[in-house]
């Protein structure tokens, strides 16, 4: 017996987090969540965790995904690995692709549209990849229990668009508004220059969040000692909740020894992303300049600061999920599209 889910499912798999939006009732607003982008490898020692233990079939080891691979306090392993667009073929990027739907159902469930999107770069190579890895039946097991994934269709758009594609939905902007988009990521930095739905330039580097993670890890490393938890891949959880070492809670932000060093690191990252940006592109020539991803989350009080020299600067509350709230969006557009066509023939 399957679910059949009558509305599109939205996923964004970054590197640093995993966002999902559907719902399960017409009458509701679309449900998102947003985890970490980590798998643990679930080992054969007595366990009863109530976490939710996923293997898909044909690979090498069972796994809790996302915050619950976190909770587990088992080693984490970041579940796309470097970020090359080759990582859309590896089989962690499929690993996670159906771990968090599964986790997400729980039960044999047929979706109609899945919508997701690429970075500009990797878009024309990956497109057809993925639509194949997302639209193959698949079985996962899911805490011993066999259940099928099915994905009828596949849409996949730049990520850009899923942003700019919100943002009208929002009324932030007007659809021809010149607008550019800056989205970091964990690894990513892509900025794109758009008018209407048109991409007219942009610029693509590696110069995401993971960088200052690198040298905040080190910084807490030097300062105050190391633990498991601390990685680069938890960075972000640890910054916004502390870090726990020998029974205390450290708040990065606030502690004498290590507070001044990050916030100089996270200055240094900020003024490095924005000269990027400053030497490519124009800032005068748009009607908006939207920040968003996880760096804007990260940098939201120096971009605040930067509004008076930059007026047109604007960082969207909750940026992690606008590509994310964008495909859901434009999917149900598409999907409402096509179920209208399918009831007129």
């Amino acid at each position: 017996m399957y679910m059949l889910l009558g509305n599109p499912y939205a996923i964004d798999l970054g590197n640093g987090f995993t966002k999902r939006a559907s719902k399960k009732n017409k009458s509701l607003e679309a449900d998102v969540i947003t985890e970490l982008s980590v798998l643990a490898p679930v080992d054969d020692y007595y366990n009863e965790a109530s976490f939710t233990k996923i293997e898909l079939t044909n690979t090498d080891f069972p796994y809790y995904i996302g915050e619950e691979a976190r909770k587990s306090k088992l080693p984490l392993i970041r579940a796309l690995g470097e970020n090359k667009a080759k990582r859309y073929e590896d089989p962690t990027f499929k690993k996670q692709l159906f771990g968090f739907i599964a986790k997400d159902f729980k039960k044999n469930v047929t979706i109609p549209l899945l919508v997701t999107g690429l970075p500009v770069s990797h878009f024309g190579n990956q497109r057809e990849s993925i639509q194949k890895v997302a639209m193959e039946e698949t079985a996962v097991k899911v805490n011993g229990q066999l259940i099928t994934i099915k994905v009828k269709q596949c849409l996949v758009i730049p990520q850009p668009v899923g942003t700019q594609y919100y943002l009208v939905k929002k009324e932030i902007i007007n659809k021809e508004d010149r607008i550019l988009i800056i989205d970091g990521g964990f690894g990513t930095f892509d900025v794109t220059d758009m008018s209407g739905n048109a991409v007219i330039d942009r610029l693509g580097t590696e110069l995401g969040c993971e960088k200052a993670f690198m040298a905040i890890e080190q910084i807490v490393r030097d300062n105050i000692g190391e633990t498991p938890d601390l990685s680069v891949s938890n960075m972000h959880y640890i910054l916004e909740n502390g870090y726990k070492y020998n029974g205390s809670l450290y708040d990065l932000y606030t502690h004498k020894d290590v507070a001044e060093k990050v916030d100089e690191e996270l200055q240094r990252h900020f003024d490095a992303a924005l000269r990027e940006v400053s030497q490519k592109f124009n800032l005068a020539v748009y009607d908006k300049i939207v920040w968003t991803g996880g760096m804007a989350a990260l940098h939201k009080k120096r971009i605040e600061k930067k509004k008076e020299q930059f007026p047109t600067f604007a960082v969207l509350e909750n940026g992690q999920e606008a590509n994310l709230l964008g495909y859901y969006y434009l999917g149900c557009d598409v999907f409402d599209k096509l179920t209208k066509e399918k009831a007129s023939n």
